[in-house]
């Protein structure tokens, strides 16, 4: 598990890989509404997004071609969720470790 937070303030962007399923879980605090828009500086794409106890949270396939464009994007990726401020992401290792641990 990434979970990305504001000093405090809890976690704003959590990436969680589910193993047993071989999916990748993006929960983004708060209730937004619709699609969940990841952007890197390959692109956009957008994911559908459903509402969570604690969020708005899209789940993809861990073979997603997306989520290796986060991993090597340059520096920082965007989350957008409608209603919902901008999160601006650093593309840390973490991710990467996330996704990788996921897809084995």
């Amino acid at each position: 598990m990434a979970a990305f937070s504001t000093p405090g303030a809890g976690a704003m962007l959590t990436v969680r890989c589910d193993p047993a399923a071989g999916r990748i879980s993006f929960l983004r605090a708060g209730a937004g509404q619709g699609s969940m828009t990841l952007r890197t500086t390959y692109g956009a794409v957008s994911w559908p997004a459903t509402a969570a106890t604690t969020g708005t949270l899209a789940i993809r396939a861990a073979s997603d071609a997306t989520l290796d464009q986060i991993a090597y994007s340059r520096g920082r990726f965007a989350v957008e969720v409608q209603g919902l401020e901008t999160l601006i992401v650093p593309a840390w290792a973490e991710v990467g470790r996330v996704i990788e641990d996921c897809r084995r």
